[in-house]
């Protein structure tokens, strides 16, 4: 059983789960307090949190497509050339579904991180604010 990946992947999640709902009070309190006409600074902050949500987006979608893609590309691999030499010694490259799990597991690793990170970073820093 891939256990560092799961374990890694349970921490993400749960780094999420306190971070995100402290970034979301913050900008709804923010929104809510201010005046109809929204100062420079609140300005800066939605366009920054807009911007960071893309991109933190982004980049967990290109994490998570690359690895599975690679993840994809070995496996149909490791079938096609066992497909066509049946009666050779399997190729030291073959993927088991242990090895499928722990990939797809890092695969979401890669596709949290960044929208953890993303999130960690701003509850730090509106804790500031």
């Amino acid at each position: 059983m891939p256990l560092h990946q799961s374990k890694k992947l349970m921490k993400q999640t749960a780094d999420l789960i306190v971070a995100s709902p402290q970034v979301i009070t913050h900008r709804i309190n923010q929104m809510a307090l201010a005046p109809f006409t929204l100062s420079p600074v609140a300005m800066q902050e939605i366009y920054t949190m807009t911007t960071e949500k893309v991109l933190a987006t982004q980049q967990s979608w290109l994490a998570m497509s690359t690895e599975i893609t690679t993840l994809n590309q070995r496996y149909i691999n490791s079938m096609l050339s066992s497909f066509w030499t049946p009666w050779a010694k399997q190729p030291s490259d073959t993927i088991s579904a242990l090895d499928y799990q722990r990939e797809s597991l890092r695969a979401l690793n890669k596709g949290v991180a960044p929208i953890r990170d993303t999130a960690v970073s701003n509850a730090e820093r509106l804790k500031s604010i």
